[in-house]
């Protein structure tokens, strides 16, 4: 007959599997793949003669979170849906455990990367539950963070940064890859916000503490950040050399699927700042996407080359497409814009930011090459079908490409040339007054090329 285990017993095990948690998550933090697996695959655990229910179910809810974020973080999408279907019923009892409060954000992460947010918000707020409950500081400190993740995902910016200071205000040890990823979360919600000074300072931050951390992976998108900060801002020189810094970084701690995100970027940064050669040189090496030949378009048009340029935007079309899953822990590196703009998930769902971008700069080059009416039909259908969303940060460029190619003279069933580019100077200095440093927001709209022209075209107009 066997008998039940002793206190003593039941004692040895919570503290045992506690030390198990610890380590599994700093494995997990580490990406340390192989020696998780170990663990998951439970070579070690052939405890169920000696093990309680109770115990029993505490060592399946730690071993069904371990095997979810395991997958989620090796981008094993397949078996990340097998262990959150196999996990999903576990801990549905009423009592606190910070296991079920670990088991629930894993669920929480989970649900982002398919974009079901209002099912992943629900499972954050049980895990942040737990946490608080069973008082584990440290965890409700993740859960909170992941909580301001899932809100950036529903473009609720201002709520996210709430729930990020929040989480930063609870820190009770030594900055970890938590706090480095929580840095990187804000500098992007600042960015696409607008609030670019702060984009630039919470950049700066996180990348100092990736460096004294030794999180390669943080590392390189945080200098990525950085550098597309000073890429809105129209220091594009200055651009050019924290993307070439970025690449040294990979050419050190190798990522492939970064480096052709970074190399096109340079690209860009470098037709900006009046090199077109070496855009091209750089960006005609890279392989083909939607990304790399809207840059090629860009540098075309640099050059005056628009029916290049237009060739260049028809097969940006072609490639791009509805991405399969969004952001999450790890970075997608799928483009430059699925890890920054495409965490709020309304502008990345269905490829949107990609086909406005796309589509409003082919128009403008139409209406260059004297396709008035057609361009016009084209950027009439996306800047007055009320499908843009406010967060999207292009929406003043859009209306500025419409001003551009529309007649000085109203013509009949064509909207007002005036009125347009009002409205693209009233969304650009909505934007540009979230910018807290008075100096770089006259770089913003001084120094950014299509700003500066829209700010030019402005005066020439009399609206400022």
């Amino acid at each position: 007959m066997r008998t039940a285990p002793s206190s003593s017993a039941r004692l040895f095990f919570c503290s045992a599997l506690e030390m198990l948690g610890e380590l599994l998550k700093r494995k997990l933090d580490e990406l340390d793949f192989a020696g998780v697996r170990i663990f998951m695959e439970q070579k070690h655990f052939r405890l169920d003669s000696v093990l309680s229910a109770e115990q029993k179910k505490s060592l399946a809810l730690l071993l069904g979170a371990v095997r979810i974020r395991y997958h989620l973080l090796a981008g094993s999408r397949k078996e990340a849906e097998a262990a959150y279907l196999a996990a999903v019923d576990l801990g549905s009892d009423f009592q606190v455990n910070p296991l079920k409060g670990e088991l629930f954000l894993q669920i929480a992460r989970y649900l982002v990367t398919r974009g079901e947010t209002n099912m992943a918000l629900q499972w954050a707020k049980k895990s942040l539950l737990q946490f608080q409950g069973a008082e584990d500081p440290l965890g409700e400190r993740e859960a909170t963070l992941e909580l301001g993740s899932v809100l950036l995902a529903e473009s609720r910016l201002d709520e996210a940064l709430e729930y990020f200071t929040l989480a930063e205000q609870s820190a009770t040890r030594s900055p970890g890859v938590g706090q480095v990823r929580l840095q990187a979360l804000r500098a992007a919600a600042l960015l696409a916000q607008g609030n670019l000074s702060r984009a630039q300072t919470e950049a700066a931050r996180g990348l100092e503490a990736a460096r004294r951390l030794k999180r390669r992976e943080w590392e390189l998108f945080l200098g990525f950040l950085a550098a597309r900060v000073l890429f809105e801002l129209g220091s594009y020189e200055e651009a050019v050399r924290a993307f070439q810094d970025a690449l040294a970084v990979e050419a050190l701690y190798p990522a492939s699927s970064a480096r052709s995100v970074l190399y096109a970027w340079l690209g860009r940064a470098f037709a900006y700042s009046g090199k077109p050669e070496q855009a091209l040189r750089i960006l005609g090496q890279l392989k083909e996407s939607w990304e790399q030949c809207l840059f090629l378009a860009e540098t075309c048009y640099f050059g005056r080359e628009y029916s290049k340029a237009l060739e260049y935007c028809e097969r940006a079309l072609s490639i791009s497409q509805s991405p399969e899953h969004f952001p999450g822990e790890r970075i997608l590196w799928t483009d430059g814009f699925s890890d920054v703009e495409g965490r709020c998930l309304v502008l990345s769902k269905d490829g949107a930011l990609a086909l406005r971008l796309i589509q409003s700069f082919q128009a403008f080059l139409w209406g260059l090459q004297g396709s008035v009416e057609r361009a016009s039909e084209q950027l009439h259908a996306i800047t007055r079908s009320g499908r843009i969303p406010e967060i999207d940060p292009y929406q003043s460029l859009y209306y500025y490409w419409y001003a551009c190619i529309l007649p000085d003279l109203r013509q009949d069933e064509m909207d007002d040339r005036l009125t347009v580019l009002n409205k693209a100077l009233q969304l650009l200095q909505q934007r540009a007054s979230r910018i807290e440093d008075s100096t770089l927001r006259w770089h913003y709209l001084n120094d950014n090329h299509w700003n500066a022209g829209l700010f030019a075209e402005a005066r020439k107009r009399k609206l400022i």
